[in-house]
Formats: C-alpha cells, structure tokens, sequence
C-alpha cells in the first residue's frame, strides 16, 4: 500500500505507514477507524511508528480533572515500564532507597541526553524501585513532558502519540472538557494526540481530521461487547513480560525456579519470509517451538479474534505448537496451566531428541 500524495492532513486519505503524515503537538481526529481496529494495525508496533498509548477516559467533569486523570495514567504507564526509560537502572539492586544515590546520577546522565528534567526521572525510578510516591511536587506541565519522553524511551522513540476513544454517549459539557484537556496535553507534552470514539460534533472548527484507509474489518464478532481490561493499554517491550499484565508476570513468576523452563523468551517478534507480516507472540520456547499466548477479554473483540486466527494458523504451518490460555485460567487455574506448558515443551524435547521432528527452517 503506498503513501498518499497530499502531505497536509485534511481530508486526504492516507495509506500504508500513514503515522508519520500526522503532525506531533497537535490533536487529529481520525476518520473511518476505530482504537480497536489500530491497535490491531499497530501491534507490533511498526520500526518507524511513534511510541503509542491507548487511553479510555471515563467521560469528564472538567478539564482539569480529565488532565489530571490523563496524567495519573501516564505515570503508572512509565513506573510499569521501567527501567527500559534509564539506561543503567536494570543492573541496580537493593530496595531503592540504597540504590537513591546511583538513581541521581542516571538520571542525571539520561537528562544530559534528552534536555529532560533529571529531577524527575530520579523521583519515578525511585518510586518505581521502592513502589512508594516521593513527597516532590512536580508542575503539570513537567509531568506531561517527561512522561512523554520516558514512555517514547522506553520503546526507543522520538515521538509519543496518545491514541484516545472518545467514550460513548459523550455530552457536549464533558466533549469539550476532554478536547480542551487534550489540546493541553498536546501542547505541554509536545505529544501526538489521535481522536477515535464519538468526538463531539462541535470539535470540527477546533481539530483537524485524518481520514485512515485500512482493511474492513472481518467478521461475524464472536463477542461484540467484549470490553477493554484497562483505561491504557500499549505495547510489550521484548524480552520482558508486558507490564500492564497481572497474568504475564505471574506466569513469569511461576515459570521462573522451574529447571524445565528454561529457554523461554517473552514478546518476541517473528516474520515467515519477507514478505509475510511481522507477528509477536507473548511467550515462546524457540528451540522447542513452541508459543503460549495469553488473551484477556479484549481478545473475544472481532478484529483481534480474526488476527488471533490468523496467527495461530501461520505459526502452525510453520512448524509452532500454539497453546492459548486465558487471563483469567492463569490467575486461577495455574498449576493447570504449568502442567500443559510442561507437557508440550517436554514433548517437543523428547521428539527432537528420537529424530521424529525435523523443525522447518526459521527465517
């Protein structure tokens, strides 16, 4: 799919990697898409794309409540995401409070870096080590900056781009207060912010709109109504269990002792040829083969059901054995689910090592 030819945005209708058309510091409605339909398009997400945050406000009272909710969930976005936004912070050990001095001279060296405020970058790691808030007070603004950067860091980005469904039924009152809260947050955060849901009709003079010409989502929905598990989510960094999943951690946590598991990577990226899609799968035994995915109840929604399908099917072609659980059996049911995984990736062993299997090539 190529680009489009008018760079300004407006009614044009842009293609292929349409993100980087969209002026950062500014508010763009998006037209014909949808938060579900782009977090499909965009996980993983794209080498050249900004860092991206999907974000699900209760509608607001007013706009300085609906900035101070936004920034209260950036915050717990970066705490979950570090130490991938200060380089250095993964060797520290201890329980924060020893580790304060080397915290200050990071983030001092990482502010040098990017003109950030090394002040607050100390004051998160340090709450992120420790799990208690620091009795600094930082302005609005500042918060709204170096939130941007830590979370566009941690995915080593330039840009930040905060993906908002506009809630439902929105009155005129609570749309405007959210526009105007993120027009703020566009400004003081030298942020991307891309509308989707039901924008206020009366926003038109005020934002501009990007048409975005993506595949027609398939269907039947198996489960139409299927909700959002969090007010934010975002992508897993590789390497790492995803933050924000309660689920993923605890399975770490489970797999960790175990001798049998050991092999495992978490949130890596393959692609079968080159010119198949790139996937990510949650956690895999790549020798073995083997993929666990694990689903939340957003992945009952029709576009991730169809891509789940989909994976899952060019993953077994591909000589993968794919078990799927869901958030709910691994906080429940574990041992149960240990038990499976141990099953297949002894399996896999065992046949590897009698010659039975002959695994495909992997590219």
């Amino acid at each position: 799919r190529g680009r489009r030819t008018d760079r300004s945005v407006g009614r044009g209708l842009i293609r292929g990697d349409w993100w980087s058309d969209l002026p950062v510091g500014r508010v763009i409605q998006l037209v014909g898409t949808d938060a579900v339909h782009l977090d499909g398009a965009l996980e993983p997400l794209p080498t050249a794309a900004p860092a991206i945050v999907t974000y699900r406000p209760p509608a607001p009272v007013t706009s300085t409540a609906a900035i101070a909710r936004l920034l209260d969930a950036l915050d717990a976005v970066a705490i979950n995401l570090f130490p991938a936004w200060l380089p250095g912070a993964a060797a520290l050990t201890g329980d924060g409070a020893a580790a304060a001095p080397a915290l200050r001279v990071l983030a001092a060296r990482a502010a040098l870096g990017t003109g950030g405020s090394a002040s607050f970058l100390a004051s998160r790691a340090g709450r992120a080590m420790t799990g208690r808030a620091d009795r600094i007070h930082f302005a609005d603004e500042a918060r709204a900056l170096g939130l941007t950067r830590m979370i566009a860091t941690s995915y080593d980005r330039d840009t930040f781009v905060l993906l908002l469904e506009v809630p439902a039924a929105v009155t005129e009152e609570a749309g405007r207060a959210l526009l105007a809260a993120c027009e703020w947050f566009a400004h003081h955060g030298r942020a991307g912010v891309w509308l989707t849901g039901a924008v206020p009709p009366s926003s038109g003079e005020r934002i501009r709109t990007a048409h975005i010409d993506l595949p027609a989502l398939p269907g039947p929905d198996p489960e139409p109504d299927a909700p959002a598990e969090s007010e934010v989510t975002y992508s897993a960094i590789a390497g790492r269990p995803h933050p924000g999943s309660a689920a993923e951690q605890a399975l770490e946590r489970a797999l960790a002792p175990m001798p049998w598991a050991t092999g495992r990577l978490w949130n890596q990226t393959h692609r079968f040829g080159p010119l198949a899609p790139v996937i990510r799968v949650d956690l895999g035994w790549p020798v073995e083969q083997c993929v666990i995915e694990i689903d939340g109840s957003d992945h009952r929604r029709r576009q991730k059901y169809a891509d789940d399908r989909q994976r899952d099917r060019r993953l077994t072609v591909n000589g993968f054995a794919v078990l799927r659980f869901t958030n709910d059996e691994i906080m429940t049911n574990l041992a149960a689910v240990l038990h499976d995984i141990r099953c297949c990736i002894e399996r896999r062993r065992s046949e590897a090592a009698e010659g039975r299997t002959q695994w495909p090539a992997r590219h």
